[in-house]
């Protein structure tokens, strides 16, 4: 026998959240299921790390090119290519914690328009140092997005899903390289031309684009707004979110948390080493670390590293351009196999 369960007239953003409050009309039994504006949500705040995964690895792809169009040396192959990781690191240690002070809706669009500029802005480069510039940009876009796009699925989504749902964003990051080198591979093959690696930039940018609008579409964290003492906009907020009708009744009763200053948000991560969090903060910041020195270290440097272990194809007859192409598809494959 199926008992109806009632919202009580007092409860937390959570607690509706968790609750179980969707209706199956036909069995007229209830299920916890996620609404379509919470698996919008998440699916949004997947495309952080596909584009993390396929831009960053990308660029062991366009290198070559960008090598032979500007004569790059050593010393500037490295900085170009570590810093879309030094923008990873600054976006996501100092520009993370923004999303507290101006609201996730608002930075969650902030960090995708600004991927978007700066992958037309790689596309369209005539210099080295543009190069350096957009490609820091981009990885301060995408170091942002990781608190960010995490904060919005954590806010939005039941207790019980949380943990595999986050897990899942990360899974996106495969997906992501897979589809960058599969981009590379199909470019190279069909566009014999020095100026090919601008193309792979444009079709990443095509799919950033849409998902910078989409993120127009979304409501605000209902947690966010009311720690900033916005109870009528929270409720309203969890009304969308939980695709209420806007004319039901939705009282909330939380306390809300103090305002985030810029000051005290600067300060906080010292808090992060206090005798309270320390071994915490070791434990979930050293295994990340040694796993992005494989991942990053070498990812990146795959081709590279595959160019001196294998036997890279060599066109026969063809100039600098038609070699550099043609080796770098065979090591763009060789990188998919591995």
């Amino acid at each position: 026998m199926n008992q109806k369960i009632e919202i009580q007239p007092q409860n937390t953003i959570q607690n509706y959240i968790d609750e179980i409050s969707i209706s199956n009309s036909v069995t007229s039994k209830y299920s916890m299921s996620m609404t379509r504006v919470q698996w919008r949500i998440w699916l949004l705040a997947t495309f952080g790390k596909f584009f993390e995964g396929m831009i960053v690895f990308m660029m062991g792809l366009t290198l070559p090119l960008l090598t032979l169009q500007f004569h790059l040396t050593e010393l500037q192959k490295g900085v170009i290519s570590s810093s879309i990781l030094f923008g990873i690191l600054i976006g996501a240690s100092a520009l993370g914690g923004l999303s507290d002070l101006y609201g996730r809706k608002k930075m969650f669009i902030i960090e995708m328009a600004l991927l978007s500029i700066c992958l037309i802005g790689m596309a369209t480069s005539q210099s080295y140092l543009s190069i350096l510039v957009f490609n820091f940009g981009i990885g301060l876009a995408l170091g942002c997005d990781y608190p960010t796009a995490h904060l919005m699925i954590s806010e939005s989504i039941p207790s019980k899903n949380r943990g595999k749902l986050v897990l899942g964003a990360f899974a996106f990051q495969s997906i992501g390289v897979l589809l960058g080198i599969l981009t590379g591979i199909f470019v190279l093959t069909y566009v014999n031309d020095i100026n090919a690696w601008r193309l792979m930039y444009i079709i990443a940018l095509i799919p950033s684009l849409a998902i910078t609008i989409a993120r127009f579409f979304i409501p605000e964290s209902a947690h966010w707004l009311l720690s900033k003492n916005r109870k009528a906009d929270a409720e309203t907020s969890l009304k969308r979110l939980l695709h209420r009708s806007q004319q039901s009744s939705m009282p909330i009763e939380e306390t809300p948390c103090d305002d985030v200053e810029l000051s005290s948000w600067l300060h906080g991560y010292k808090r992060l080493f206090k005798e309270k969090y320390r071994a915490k903060t070791i434990l979930a910041s050293v295994p990340w670390f040694i796993q992005d020195l494989g991942t990053y270290g070498i990812g990146i440097f795959t081709p590279v590293i595959l160019a001196s272990v294998l036997d890279p194809h060599q066109a026969t007859g063809g100039d600098a351009l038609q070699n550099t192409i043609a080796n770098t598809i065979y090591l763009a494959k060789g990188t998919c196999s591995y």
